[in-house]
């Protein structure tokens, strides 16, 4: 899922146990081969499947889920509860910008009710 339909270009991860590719550059990966791949929006995805409410939103889209909620507005879909897993200890990804995209779905009337023990995983509720 990407904040918008398209294609996304996505790094390997730096070791060959992992298997988390992301949209961010988290190791400095010089010489790396990259790869492009299609993404959805919430908003196509819900429309391809006949869905105007998802009861809950499991997020662990590796840094990309701050781009999806500053667009999560436009995405035309009723949700009640969000599970996001934040990647602020990526480079590049501050605790600012979780903070800020925690008051972005604040705003949209999303609560938070648990932060997991890793500090990682959110959970939002709709009110």
């Amino acid at each position: 899922m990407g904040s918008k339909d398209g294609e996304m270009e996505f790094f390997p991860p730096s070791r060959e146990s992992s298997t988390h590719f992301s949209p961010i550059d988290r190791y400095n990966n010089k010489n790396v081969e990259t790869i492009k791949a299609p993404v959805k929006s919430l908003k196509s995805i819900s429309q391809e499947l006949g869905h105007k409410t998802i009861d809950i939103l499991k997020m662990d889209i590796e840094g990309a889920e701050y781009d999806v909620i500053d667009n999560l507005k436009d995405q035309e879909v009723e949700i009640n509860q969000i599970l996001i897993e934040f990647h602020h200890m990526y480079k590049g990804i501050s605790l600012e910008d979780t903070r800020s995209a925690i008051d972005k779905l604040n705003s949209l009337g999303f609560e938070l009710f648990h932060i997991s023990d890793r500090t990682y995983e959110f959970s939002f509720r709709k009110i």
